[in-house]
Parts: structure tokens; sequence; C-alpha cells
């Protein structure tokens, strides 16, 4: 299956902004007591990559070659999340990647860090 980028490099032409909602009640990650976060920050797997030298852009997810084309989504996103981990209050940075319109299939989670 390829990205809209990967099929012809065009943004997607049916793309429509609309609302988005992440309900949380909690967040448990090797802590003892849940806590409920402040703050919720909507980032990108590929946050960190644009920016590393000798990365080779063609085994990257379309997204990352395209930063600037995009502007700069990815390096403001990764500003976002450091705006997050300097203000003091519970927060949670979500990093999610091909996000498609398909059935969900199997649960995967890889935690860098909870605050």
């Amino acid at each position: 299956m390829f990205s809209k980028f990967e099929f012809d490099g065009k943004l997607n032409p049916t793309f429509v902004e609309r609302t988005f909602k992440l309900s949380l009640s909690s967040i448990r990650a090797y802590i003892k007591e849940p806590i409920t976060p402040r703050f919720i920050h909507l980032g990108f797997a590929g946050v960190t990559r644009p920016d590393r030298p000798r990365l080779d852009l063609n085994k990257q997810p379309p997204v990352v070659p395209l930063n600037k084309e995009l502007g700069f989504i990815l390096t403001f996103k990764l500003k976002g999340e450091d705006l997050a981990r300097e203000t003091g209050i519970p927060y949670t940075i979500v990093r999610p990647c091909a996000l498609t319109k398909e059935p969900a299939g199997a649960v995967s989670f890889f935690t860098e860090e909870t605050t």
C-alpha cells in the first residue's frame, strides 16, 4: 500500500479539515498512580528525523523528506513537544504514524517518557 505522497507526490485532493477528538481518562505507563493529563499534544512519529545528519530520506516515511514543502510541520510539531515538556503540567505526547480509514488491527505501543 502506498501513501498519497508515495503514489504521486501530491497532497490528497479530498482532504477536508475537521476537528479531532482524543478522549483519555488517564495515562498509565510504568507509574504506580495513573495521572490525568492536562495537555495532550498530537505529534508525529517522524518528528526527530528531518535534521538528522546522513539520514537516507528514501527510507523514511514520505512526510520526512517533504518537511520543507509542508511548511516544516515536523519541525514545529517537535517544538510543540518541547514546549509541553517545559510547562511543568501533566502532559502526554501521542506520536501516531500512517493514520488511515482502515479498521483497527493489532495495537502497538512504544513508550519513551511520561510526565
